[in-house]
C-alpha cells in the first residue's frame, strides 16, 4: 500500500455500515457467518483515505487486506505485453456506486497481485485484514461486550482478532464499592483493569513521576482529567477507560486506585495475558526498531548523538539559560551534567498550571508536539521529564531568542531580507504539517500551545 495513504481506526457511522453490509450480504466469502462472526468483522474495519494518484495495490505485490469502496473512484490497472512493449492497460473502475470490493483472493491466498488498484479521485475504503479475517473464522465470539472493551486498549492494536477473543474469555469482573481502594500503592500490579461503570481515581506521587510515567498515563485520552493536589498527580478515569496496561509490559508505575461511586472492571492478570499472548514489547522499544528501520545506514550515528538525551530525568538535566517566560512555563537552554551539549527544554510550573487550571492544555500541547511530524520547523520531542515542581518537554534544537527580542530596533536591509526569508521558509515547511496540525486540532478541539502570546 502506498505510505502516503492514511489508515485510521476510526468508528464507521450507520451510512457506512449499512453501504458495507449491502455489499457482504451476497459475496461468497462472508455468507456463512454467523451474527457474532458478522459484527466483529464489521468492527475489525479500517478506515483508508486516498489521494488522486494513491496505489492502494500493486501489481507483483504481496496483498493481505480485502477494501470496500466507501466513497469516490478507483482504476484497476495492469501491465500487458502490445506490439513486444508493455504498457499499462485501465481493466475496470471502481466505485461505491456499483457497490464495488476487491481483495478477496488475499484474504485466502499470499500470492503476488496480479494488477494495481489506483485511486482516481479522493475516497473512501474500509479494509480487512487477512489475519483478522481468518481470526474470525476461528472464533464464535460469545462475549462481544469484552472484546469491544479489550478494542479501545491502544496497546492492543498490535494483537489480532483471535488473540483479543481469547483474552475476551478471560477477563474477570470485579466490584468495588464507593472509596474503596482497587490498587495500593505499595501492591504489586500485574493486571489490567478496564472500567465498566463509575469512575477511578488514580493517584501518583509526583517525585515517581518519569517519563513513562507521564506518557502512559497521559494517553487515556478523553477518559482522563489530570490535576495536581497535595505534591500528587490525579488522573480521573471515566467509564469506558482503563489503567494498568503498563504492567502488562513489564513497566512499573507506583500509583493509588480508588473508586469513585460504585465500580465495576474487567481485569486480566499479566500471567494469563502472557499465556495467550506472550510477550509484548514496550512501545518505546517497538518504535525505536521502527525508526531504526527508517534511518539510512550511514545517517545512523546522527541519530546515536541524540540517545543520552532520551531517557533523561528532570535531575539529569541543568538549567543554563532562560529565553522566554510565559505565565505558566518558560523555555530555555539545558545540558545533561557533565555534557557539553546542549538543548531547548519547555517546563511548566506545576503549582502555576494548577492555579490557572491548564492542567488539560498542558498535556494537550505535549500530546500535540508529539504527534506533528519531524521537520525543519517542528522540533522534534526527546522525551518528557517530570518531578514535584516541574513538567518538562525536551526538544532536539538549540533556541537563541524569541523574535521580539529581535525587533527592538530598526533592521539593516541585509538583515530584514534573511529574517523575511526565514519566516518565508517556516511557513512554507508549516504548510506541509496541515494535515497533521489538522488531526491535532479535530482530536483536541481547541487546542493551543500554551504560552504563546502575541510577541512569540
Amino acid at each position: 500500500m502506498d505510505s502516503s495513504i492514511s489508515i485510521t481506526s476510526q468508528d464507521m457511522g450507520r451510512a457506512s455500515k449499512a453501504h458495507i453490509e449491502r455489499i457482504l450480504h451476497d459475496h461468497f466469502l462472508f455468507r456463512k457467518l454467523t451474527d457474532s462472526q458478522h459484527n466483529v468483522l464489521l468492527d475489525c474495519m479500517q478506515r483508508v483515505e486516498a489521494t488522486p494518484g494513491d496505489i492502494v495495490v500493486q501489481q507483483g505485490g504481496e496483498g493481505d487486506c480485502f477494501y470496500v469502496v466507501g466513497n469516490g473512484e478507483f482504476e484497476v490497472l495492469a501491465m500487458q505485453e502490445e506490439d513486444g512493449k508493455e504498457v499499462t492497460k485501465v481493466l475496470h473502475r471502481y466505485t461505491a456506486d456499483k457497490l464495488s470490493s476487491f481483495g478477496e483472493l488475499a484474504l485466502m491466498y499470499n500470492k503476488p497481485l496480479q494488477s494495481s488498484v489506483r485511486a482516481v479521485t479522493n475516497g473512501t475504503l474500509w479494509a480487512l485484514k487477512r489475519e483478522d479475517f481468518r481470526g474470525i473464522l476461528m472464533s464464535e465470539f460469545s462475549n462481544i461486550p469484552s472484546l469491544k472493551l479489550l478494542r479501545s486498549v491502544q496497546l492492543f492494536t498490535r494483537l489480532t482478532v483471535l488473540q483479543l477473543s481469547q483474552l475476551a474469555d478471560s477477563l474477570v469482573e470485579v466490584s468495588f464499592a464507593d472509596g474503596q481502594v482497587i490498587v495500593d500503592k505499595d501492591d504489586d500490579v500485574s493486571s489490567l483493569y478496564i472500567i465498566q461503570r463509575g469512575h477511578v481515581r488514580l493517584t501518583v506521587a509526583a517525585d515517581r513521576l518519569n517519563s513513562d510515567s507521564w506518557d502512559l498515563l497521559s494517553t487515556h485520552g478523553k477518559q482522563v482529567q489530570q490535576s495536581q493536589e497535595s505534591g500528587n498527580y490525579v488522573v480521573e478515569i471515566d467509564e469506558g477507560g482503563h489503567f494498568g496496561e503498563w504492567a502488562l509490559i513489564g513497566e512499573t508505575i507506583t500509583f493509588t486506585a480508588s473508586s469513585v461511586g460504585d465500580v465495576i472492571c474487567s481485569t486480566i492478570a499479566k500471567e494469563k495475558f502472557d499465556l495467550i499472548v506472550g510477550s509484548l514489547p514496550k512501545p518505546s522499544q517497538a518504535d525505536s526498531k521502527l525508526k531504526s528501520s527508517l534511518i539510512p545506514k550511514e545517517n545512523q550515528h546522527c541519530a546515536d548523538d541524540d540517545l543520552p538525551f532520551r531517557r533523561v530525568q528532570l535531575s539529569d538535566l541543568e538549567w543554563k539559560e532562560c529565553i522566554y517566560a510565559a505565565d505558566c512555563s518558560e523555555i530555555g537552554l539545558v545540558q545533561i551534567r557533565g555534557s557539553d551539549k546542549m538543548k531547548s527544554f519547555k517546563r511548566f510550573y506545576i503549582k502555576r498550571v494548577n492555579d490557572l487550571r491548564k492542567e488539560k492544555q498542558v498535556f494537550q500541547e505535549k500530546d500535540m508536539m508529539k504527534t506533528l511530524s519531524k521537520s525543519a520547523c517542528v522540533p522534534e520531542v526527546l522525551c518528557t521529564c517530570a518531578d514535584q515542581s516541574y513538567l518538562g518537554i525536551l526538544l532536539n534544537c538549540c533556541l537563541c531568542c524569541s523574535l521580539a527580542s529581535i525587533l527592538n530596533a530598526p533592521l539593516s536591509e541585509s538583515s530584514a531580507r534573511f529574517y523575511a526569508a526565514s519566516v518565508v521558509v517556516a511557513l512554507e515547511e508549516l504548510h506541509r504539517e496541515v494535515y497533521s496540525l489538522q488531526r491535532c486540532f479535530s482530536r483536541y478541539s481547541y487546542a493551543r500551545p500554551i504560552g504563546i502570546s502575541a510577541d512569540s
